[in-house]
This record gives C-alpha cells, sequence and structure tokens, in this order.
C-alpha cells in the first residue's frame, strides 16, 4: 500500500511533498474523484493493517510486523480480509494506467 501510494502520487501530482500514505492517499482522492472511493477505502486498509501491526509488536515485544491471522477473532479476521479488496483494485489501476501487462 505504501508503495502504491508513493507511486501514484509521484505520477499525478509530484509537487505536493507528502510524507505519510494514509496523507497521499487522502490526497489522491482529492485528485481524482474517479478513484475517490478507491483511494478512501486503501487509506483507511492501510490504517487498520497498521492498527494491526502495532497491537501485534506491543502483545510481543517485537515489530509486529508477522503475525498469524489465525490467532485473531473471528471478527477481526473479517476486518484484516476485507483489507485485500482495495490492495487487489489499487495493483489493477496501476496495471492498466503503466500499461504493466505490456511487460508481461
Amino acid at each position: 500500500l505504501a508503495d502504491a501510494a508513493r507511486l501514484l502520487h509521484l505520477a499525478g501530482s509530484p509537487e505536493h511533498n507528502l510524507s505519510g500514505t494514509t496523507e497521499r492517499f487522502r490526497s489522491l482522492a482529492m485528485l481524482e474523484p474517479a478513484n475517490r472511493d478507491l483511494y478512501i477505502q486503501a487509506a483507511e486498509a492501510y490504517e487498520t493493517l497498521m492498527q494491526f501491526r502495532n497491537a501485534t509488536g506491543l502483545a510481543n515485544n517485537n515489530s509486529g510486523r508477522f503475525f498469524f491471522p489465525t490467532e485473531l477473532s473471528k471478527m477481526e479476521q473479517l476486518i484484516l480480509k476485507n483489507c485485500f479488496q482495495p490492495i487487489r483494485d489499487l495493483q489493477n489501476l496501476i496495471n492498466m494506467r503503466f500499461q504493466l501487462s505490456y511487460f508481461r
């Protein structure tokens, strides 16, 4: 998500210097009304994933970068699962916008 936000933000408005992934997605939402919902969902997914990472890191006294979804509650698993749809949609957007299928 962070790399997608950087790539899309640099391609769309390199004159704006934003430092956070969420800020980049929110800026993209304003710059591209056609993809507004996708960018808002991506920002929310990023924030949710960072919350999982922080909670796991605090609980295990590590970076929280890796965790086992089976250790999450059913509700947390559902929330985690819902984070992946905006990621797929962003991947498709990047593939189309930058014509990456041409290189395959």
